[in-house]
């Protein structure tokens, strides 16, 4: 049974991600040349993923509570974004109040454009 894969892009919030679906195919298939390995830029070798970075500076930001606010109100949500930072990444309203799917994308928009420095102690745990 030969496998074809198909690459869809996904777009939200200006990113996009790469989603690959194997399916059974009945067809027969010339043996595949020239094919070469993609591999998304958070999967480096030895490196760890976007996603557990990401739940690494959560937890430590905020317990992993979408609805945290700092004591003194400056840091809300699960990631503990400042309401500056949130508009740099198209967040709109209170990020403590924001669903906690757009915390995590906007945090990984984030984390994708300025690193760990926004989390210059939690994110300072993710790095290898």
């Amino acid at each position: 049974m030969a496998l074809t894969v198909t690459a869809t892009a996904a777009f939200a919030g200006g990113l996009s991600t790469a989603l690959l679906a194997q399916q059974p195919s009945s067809a027969p298939h010339a043996p595949a040349t020239g094919i070469r390995s993609i591999a998304a830029p958070e999967a480096s070798a030895g490196a760890p993923s976007l996603g557990h970075r990401l739940s690494v500076i959560a937890r430590c930001e905020s317990g992993g509570d979408p609805t945290a606010v700092s004591p003194e109100g400056r840091y809300r949500g699960k990631y503990q974004f400042d309401l500056r930072t949130w508009r740099t990444v198209n967040g709109g309203g209170d990020p403590a109040l924001a669903p906690e799917q757009v915390q995590d994308r906007l945090a990984r928009k984030l984390l994708l454009r300025r690193g760990t420095a926004p989390w210059p102690v939690c994110g300072a745990s993710t790095t290898p």
